[in-house]
């Protein structure tokens, strides 16, 4: 019995030791762009929950995530809770205010996003329609699907350098 509670304990330290990071290094003229859907919500039956305790628990784990950059700049979300609660333990790590967007004009937003940030790190937090649909704006393209309602583990970084086409990255956390 002791013999697989070592066992099981090491597998779980293993597969948190292999978590992904996010830590290409990042030029001075270039803009970054974080994106994720916010983390799972509790299934209260209101039409604007908090996050669940899996959920708080994600929204931990994007700090973890997000620790390799010196500075995010900016952190956008939409006005729900729980957006908000996903930006929140980023917002507190970069002592950053959250600024509210509509998500129902996303292709002045991007516009917005690309002036307003150059060379800066900006984390957006959406919804599993918005965000596809923002970095779809943002890239020039139509690529990305709506996420699937279950899955809350998509982010994608956009890095985009003057004169240079926009490169993105996936990650699942």
């Amino acid at each position: 019995m002791k013999f697989l509670l070592v066992c099981l304990l090491t597998i779980l330290f293993s597969a948190e030791a292999h978590t992904q990071h996010v830590e290409d290094p990042i030029s001075d003229n270039e803009t970054v762009l974080i994106f994720t859907r916010h983390a799972e919500k509790a299934q209260t039956g209101d039409k604007d929950p908090s996050l669940s305790e899996a959920g708080k628990k994600r929204a931990l784990k994007l700090v973890t995530l997000l620790r390799n950059y010196d500075v995010v700049d900016k952190i956008y979300s939409t006005p729900y809770k729980r957006t908000m609660e996903t930006a929140q333990p980023t917002a507190n790590l970069y002592e950053l205010p959250i600024i509210t967007y509509d998500a129902k004009d996303l292709e002045v937003f991007a516009a917005r996003l690309l002036e307003n940030h150059k060379g800066e790190t900006v984390m957006i937090v959406g919804h599993s329609n918005s965000t596809p649909e923002l970095i779809n704006h943002v890239m020039g393209n139509n690529d990305l699907e709506k996420f699937d309602e279950d899955d809350y583990s998509n982010m994608y970084i956009v890095r985009i350098e003057e004169g240079m086409e926009p490169k993105i990255k996936h990650y699942v956390y």
